[in-house]
């Protein structure tokens, strides 16, 4: 997607309000009428280094650093407020989805953000991001989701959009693994 395009985007988005005004995903046992919940959870690593450097991870949009996945603005870390583009695809064809972050936690042994969709989502709906340390020593991702899809052409894609979505979702899982492997610089 081109820089002039994402920063249209981010222009747009920064004024927008949320498309969704559900509960927080966080809790919901079922999806709200007409929307999915989706669930993923994995071990990132294990111990206490480990979880703070999953935190920055998450922190720092890492978990996003995954194949043809990007978040704009490049270099800003996840804030209360902030409104990003995650752009899914190539430089030259990409889908922006604009979001605004709109939960932060910060405690010992959780660190966590959630964004809800922006007009010009593909999706409509909140997304939930949670690194924790178990009491276990073990450091786990979990990503909760709930969604529709925002219009029609995403609609027709249907099962092959959550087949995307899916592998996605596994993709930050991955990313953020092997972000908390690599040394820090």
């Amino acid at each position: 997607m081109a820089t002039s395009s994402v920063h249209a985007a981010l222009r747009a988005a920064e004024a927008a309000s949320p498309t969704f005004d559900g509960p927080a995903v966080l809790g919901l046992d079922a999806p709200p009428a007409g929307f999915t919940l989706e669930r993923y959870d994995t071990a990132v690593g294990r111990g206490r280094q480990d979880f703070v450097r999953a935190c920055e991870g998450l922190r720092t949009w890492a978990t996003h650093r995954t194949l043809g996945v990007r978040v704009h603005p490049t270099s800003t870390p996840v804030r209360l407020g902030g409104v990003y583009v995650v752009t899914l695809g190539t430089p030259v064809g990409a889908i922006a989805a604009p979001c605004r972050v709109t939960r932060v936690t910060d405690e010992p042994a959780h660190w966590g953000f959630s964004y809800r969709t922006l007009p010009g989502h593909p999706e409509v709906g909140e997304e939930a991001f949670d690194v924790r340390l178990a009491s276990s020593d073990q450091v786990r991702l979990g990503i909760v989701a709930v969604s529709r899809h925002a219009d029609g052409v995403m609609r027709l894609a249907g099962p092959i959009a959550r087949l995307v979505q899916r592998r996605v979702t596994t993709g930050y899982g991955r990313s953020l693994r092997g972000f908390v492997r690599e040394p820090p610089v």
